[in-house]
């Protein structure tokens, strides 16, 4: 079952270097809120040093390691 919550657009979240992901997108990914990364890992490895990675509420399984530092933000996420 997948949760979505609204989210208000800052700055924060589509300024320079922003990244999405959503867990339940499919499709071509470029990290953009239209085209979201589908994991955590993509996400993380594509933020630059410090940058916002926007999360789509939403479920997954995957246990990623985040050595990037990054500002997470977003709506209900559960990692199981």
């Amino acid at each position: 079952m997948r949760i979505l919550v609204g989210m208000l657009m800052t700055e924060v979240m589509l300024g320079r270097g922003a990244v999405w992901v959503d867990f339940g997108y499919s499709g071509t990914e470029s990290g953009t809120c239209l085209h979201p990364y589908n994991t955590l890992t993509d996400g993380i490895s594509a933020v630059p040093p410090g940058g916002p990675v926007n999360i789509k509420a939403g479920l997954t399984s995957v246990h990623p390691t985040i050595a990037t530092p990054c500002s997470p933000l977003g709506g209900a996420v559960a990692i199981s």
